[in-house]
């Protein structure tokens, strides 16, 4: 068997000539006509494991109110349950069944060794060797799986043919039993495998290598040292602007941090109960936060809190500018008056006043000095 590749087994689901006798469990023993319908079932059903996860899956499948069930449901009811329990998930599909000429009910499925290899590894070695029958039994049979055992409920339920390597194969198996009495044993159709040749050796192959390819060859070396040194400083190039970046990160998150911090010490506590503000939230929401909208969100909040701040503020001032000007118009009318009440009550010569005459400071002050 090569590795990485679909593989096919044939095995007796059923058998036949009147040797599975009743032994008091319903659907133990199947007439004719149940088994051709199990048959045309059967096709496309899973392939399980000692029947895990089967009991679970019929308990989810009940809740469909009907009596025939197709194989995608059945797979995915055992791969939900799988979910839990990794044996339950199945490890095949069935392909074909038939009935042989020895009256035998027979059934080919495969198998991917590539995601099952230690699986193959106990088909092949007959640690797992037999194969049992699931199904809903009622006024017509339901076909759930086929499942894979060490011991089969049924005696003489047994692999008879594997691994097969392509579908061609399992046609040709097919035919083979439609045809005979009896069935080829499992090893006479494993198909041989190649001997290994150890690889040669580096001695070896430079001896066989001319000047020209040994000179090729050391010109690749070259181009891939080059490579590869000049890789190894684009790495150590990035590796130090990236600690560059982090450390740049880390001061402007510091600072972020001490601009919020002196944000929140001009608030009062109604106001940033109001907004729901406080040191943790806004850290956790505006700093250490990676997600753009969980940013977003609380600058928003910050920005309407600042909003409202300055609002309220303006509001106040306009209030206490609007009483300073009543008080200063109040007080210029009242000098006003004053002013008025000192001119009536002034003499008739003062009425007669003449700048022209007044000396003015400058000619007071020039007078002054000219006693010096």
């Amino acid at each position: 068997m090569t590795p990485g590749e679909v593989v096919y087994y044939v095995g007796v689901y059923y058998p036949g000539r009147g040797r599975v006798v009743e032994n008091g469990a319903a659907g133990y023993v199947l007439t004719p006509l149940e088994l051709h319908l199990i048959a045309t079932q059967l096709v496309g059903m899973p392939v399980t494991y000692e029947h895990h996860g089967i009991a679970t899956a019929c308990v989810a499948m009940s809740s469909i109110p009907r009596t025939q069930y197709a194989p995608s449901e059945v797979f995915q009811a055992l791969r939900k349950t799988a979910e839990t329990n990794s044996l339950c998930e199945p490890v095949g599909t069935v392909c074909d069944a038939w009935r042989s000429w020895c009256g035998d009910w027979l059934c080919s499925f495969s198998v991917d060794s590539t995601l099952y290899p230690r699986l193959c590894t106990m088909l092949e070695c007959k640690g797992l060797r037999g194969l049992s029958l699931s199904h809903l039994h009622g006024t017509l049979p339901q076909a759930l799986e086929v499942s894979l055992c060490a011991e089969p409920a049924r005696p003489h339920s047994l692999l008879c043919a594997g691994p097969l390597t392509s579908p061609c194969q399992v046609e040709k198996y097919k035919a083979i039993t439609l045809r005979s009495p009896t069935h080829t044993a499992m090893s006479t159709t494993t198909p041989t495998v190649a001997m290994e040749v150890a690889p040669p050796s580096m001695s070896d192959a430079l001896a066989s290598m001319t000047d020209e390819t040994r000179a090729l060859i050391s010109a690749a070396f070259n181009d891939m040292s080059d490579k590869l040194d000049s890789t190894r400083k684009q790495n150590e190039s990035l590796t130090s602007q990236y600690a560059a970046i982090e450390k740049a990160s880390a001061v402007d998150k510091s600072l972020l941090s001490a601009q919020i911090d002196t944000f929140l010490s001009q608030l009062d506590s109604e106001t940033k109960a109001r907004f729901n503000l406080d040191n943790t939230t806004c850290r956790s929401g505006v700093v250490d936060s990676d997600d753009p909208m969980t940013i977003r969100r609380n600058v928003d909040r910050m920005l309407m809190c600042c909003n409202s701040v300055m609002m309220q503020r303006g509001r106040t001032l306009h209030e206490a500018g609007g009483l300073a000007s009543k008080r200063t118009i109040d007080a210029v009318e009242t000098d006003d008056a004053g002013v008025n009440a000192v001119a009536g009550s002034q003499s008739p010569d003062s009425a007669r006043f003449d700048p022209a005459t007044t000396p003015s400071p400058a000619d007071s002050l020039r007078a002054a000095l000219n006693q010096f």
